[in-house]
């Protein structure tokens, strides 16, 4: 097995409507040359909304692998950052704001950069 060479850790708190944005803009760049070199890392600051139907839907229709913490209770910002880092089993780290998107080809030109 490879071994994951980024993370891209995503803390979220009820942003069931933007998760799909940056879910999508990360899936749809990962190709089954890359898809064991990327994980997704999702840490839930306990949402009260649908986000986390909205990740277990991603992982069940995705190529990489999408590792997903729910946090019991309200951590705050900060302790749910550290957290997101925490999940990580990747080299290297990427946090990506769960409102934000990658650009396109973005993922393939970091990965060659890394590697």
């Amino acid at each position: 097995m490879l071994k994951i060479k980024l993370s891209i850790c995503i803390p979220t708190y009820n942003r069931a409507n933007f998760l799909p944005y940056a879910l999508e803009s990360i899936l749809s760049q990962v190709t089954d040359d890359i898809k064991d070199k990327v994980e997704i890392c999702i840490s839930d600051n306990a949402s009260t909304d649908n986000t986390e139907e909205v990740i277990r839907h991603y992982q069940k229709s995705s190529i990489c692998n999408i590792v997903y913490n729910q946090n019991k209770v309200n951590l705050g910002a900060d302790r749910n950052f550290l957290k997101v880092i925490e999940m990580a089993n990747g080299e290297y780290c990427w946090w990506l704001g769960s409102d934000d998107a990658l650009e396109n080809n973005v993922l393939s030109r970091l990965l060659n950069k890394i590697e």
